[in-house]
C-alpha cells in the first residue's frame, strides 16, 4: 500500500444559475491519497476557493455577489494504462461545501454561510513517475441533495504535485 500527499491549484468557472451568484473561483486544494492497489487510490481533498465578485444590476440598484467554498471531499481515483504511477485517470468525489456567500449593494453588505453536500468528477493525466505533475478536469455539483436552491455547478482545471510513500518499508518520495 502506497500513501500520498499532493496540492492542486484549482480554477473553476461557474455554470448555469451558480454564475449568477458568483464569479470564477480559484485555490489551493490539499489531497491525501492511499493506494490499495497499483490501479485505485481512496482520495480526500480538503481546501478553500475564492470567487472572484460579480456585479448585477436590478432595479436601478448595483449588487457584488461572491462566493468562496472550502471543500471537504472523499472519493476515488482508478488509473489506466501500462503504469498506473503515470498516465490516464478518471475521479469521483463526493462530500461537504461549505459555502459562504457575500452581497454588496449601496454601501451594505450581508454575508451567508451554507453547508451543501455535492459531488465532483473528472479526470486527468499524471505526466510521470519523475515529474509527478496532475493535470485534471472537474464537473462540480455543489448541492445534492436539491433541496429547493438552484443548481449550483462548475466546471474547473487544476494542476497539481504529488509525494508518495510507500507503508511498510523505505519512504519513496516520487515514484522512485
Amino acid at each position: 500500500m502506497q500513501l500520498s500527499f499532493g496540492a492542486d491549484l484549482l480554477g473553476m468557472v461557474p455554470v448555469g444559475n451558480f454564475a449568477d451568484a458568483t464569479g470564477p473561483l480559484s485555490g489551493v486544494v490539499a489531497r491525501v491519497g492511499l493506494r490499495l492497489r497499483p490501479e485505485v487510490e481512496l482520495t480526500a481533498r480538503f481546501g478553500y476557493l475564492s470567487g472572484l465578485s460579480k456585479t448585477q444590476y436590478s432595479g436601478g440598484q448595483t449588487w457584488e455577489n461572491s462566493v468562496s467554498d472550502i471543500p471537504l471531499w472523499l472519493g476515488v481515483r482508478c488509473f489506466f494504462g501500462p503504469d498506473p504511477y503515470e498516465g490516464p485517470y478518471v475521479d469521483a468525489e463526493f462530500g461537504l461545501n461549505v459555502l459562504s456567500s457575500k452581497v454588496t449593494a449601496s454601501g451594505a453588505s450581508a454575508s451567508e454561510t451554507n453547508e451543501r453536500i455535492g459531488f465532483h468528477m473528472g479526470g486527468g493525466y499524471i505526466v510521470s513517475k519523475a515529474i509527478p505533475i496532475d493535470l485534471h478536469l472537474q464537473l462540480m455539483y455543489v448541492n445534492l441533495p436539491d433541496t429547493g436552491k438552484k443548481t449550483a455547478l462548475a466546471v474547473g482545471v487544476g494542476i497539481g504535485y504529488t509525494y508518495r510513500y510507500s507503508l511498510g518499508s523505505n519512504m519513496q518520495a516520487n515514484g522512485k
